[in-house]
């Protein structure tokens, strides 16, 4: 989430007016403009996203009593704070009753998602993943995955602890707020090139 060009304060009304560029990348970080030069998504993360994808939807149709969408290719979400965010998530479990934010012919859910995954491409900045980090966890999502392919690990964030590495032979886990879930981080990365 490099910032290419400097921050511009406005509010999710003006930033979901905004005309879609396709060479650029936005998002609207606690009231600032962000920008940067869209770059295409690399053979890691689309392989690891489909793979995320997979586990995702298997472990959603053994749920009976779980509820919600799951989403991803940058699905759009508008974080509440003291200054709004709307940031793109690759994958992300939606609780059914998550209304939609509506402003002209643009839809993003209104509220958090209870996991919210992001995958690393080459391009990302360490203090700007801090960033989409703490504003997940301030607006109090429970899980937030972050992989990063190239060095093949999972680090899990929670707002109530800390963050804790997973590397290749270990298996994160949902619990509590997604019974059931787990996915291994070794076969995240079987066959990616």
């Amino acid at each position: 989430m490099s910032v290419d060009s400097p921050p511009r304060r406005m509010t999710v009304d003006e930033f979901l007016s905004l005309r879609d560029r396709r060479d650029v990348e936005r998002m609207l970080i606690r009231g600032e403009l962000w920008e940067r030069k869209m770059t295409y998504r690399n053979p890691w993360h689309s392989s690891v996203l489909m793979k995320v994808a997979f586990f995702l939807e298997q472990w959603y149709r053994s749920q009976s009593e779980l509820i919600g969408t799951l989403v991803g290719g940058d699905a759009g979400f508008r974080i509440m704070g003291p200054k709004d965010s709307i940031v793109g998530i690759d994958a992300a479990f939606v609780p059914k009753d998550t209304p939609l934010y509506r402003y002209g012919g643009k839809v993003v859910f209104d509220g958090p998602p209870i996991l919210a995954v992001e995958i690393l491409s080459p391009s990302d900045r360490q203090k700007d993943i801090d960033t989409k980090v703490d504003i997940y966890l301030g607006a109090n999502i429970p899980l937030v995955w972050i992989i990063a392919p190239h060095q093949q690990t999972v680090t899990v964030y929670r707002p109530d602890a800390e963050p804790k590495l997973f590397a290749q032979s270990a298996t994160p886990s949902g619990e509590p707020h997604l019974p059931g879930l787990t996915i291994p981080v070794g076969e995240l990365f079987v066959d990616v090139i």
